[in-house]
């Protein structure tokens, strides 16, 4: 379905981190607020932090309206700006802190990640948060692995759901979803490599040469 934005903001920086120093916009019926941001490392990478209210994400999946579908939290993730989808994998970093989301909408996240069933904790995380409302679920990718740990509230009582640690990205249907991430991204780097470099020289029948303080023109 086509995402739609409303009563946005930006607020750009252009200087040595280039993004934006504030952004908001309202989003499935929520509103997101944040800052993103590009490094100045030599192997630059994109730095996000996003505080998310009553976004509803069920609207993105395959599944049944529910009274709980609003999600709240805070997100923080950074990536390699590169093409190469393998990496990008391999170097995302990414920490979600979500104290309220809905069983159905949580069940379809684990459901998109493991269609097959194939990984024992979260299908067993999926039975538990059928039986209950999730509470404070943690996420987190470092080193191409995701892990997933929180509670669910059942008849008022709160049970820890079986812990998924250091489950390989690799192993997970995400790769056609990071490809086109990765094809952006590469343009971004070429672009970023373009504002910070001393000076554009075009070369006659070939790519634009460029002059930055680490390969100065001889």
């Amino acid at each position: 379905m086509p995402l739609e934005l409303s009563d946005g903001f930006a607020v750009p920086r252009f200087d040595h981190r280039p993004g934006l120093s504030r952004f908001g916009f309202d989003i499935l019926g929520g509103s997101v607020r944040g800052n993103a941001a590009f490094g100045p490392e030599d192997e630059p990478r994109f730095t996000m932090h996003t505080v998310f209210t009553n976004v509803d994400f069920a609207r993105l999946l395959d599944t049944a309206p529910e009274d709980d579908a609003s999600v709240d939290g805070r997100l923080r993730f950074s990536l390699p700006v590169m093409a190469d989808a393998g990496r990008i994998l391999e170097e995302v970093e990414l920490t979600a802190l979500v104290p309220r989301i809905g069983a159905g909408t949580l069940d379809s996240l684990l459901a998109a990640m493991d269609p097959d069933g194939a990984d024992p904790n979260i299908a067993a995380q999926r039975r538990m948060v059928a039986m209950g409302g999730p509470r404070d679920i943690s996420v987190r990718i470092r080193g191409g692995n995701f892990s997933l740990e929180g509670e669910v509230e059942v008849f008022g009582i709160r049970l820890k759901l079986p812990p998924v640690r250091r489950v390989s990205l690799a192993a997970l249907p995400v790769r056609d979803m990071v490809e086109p991430l990765a094809e952006v991204l590469g343009a971004a780097g070429r672009a970023l490599r373009l504002w910070r470099s001393e000076s554009i020289r075009p070369v006659p029948d070939g790519p634009v040469l460029v002059i930055t303080e680490d390969n100065p023109l001889r």
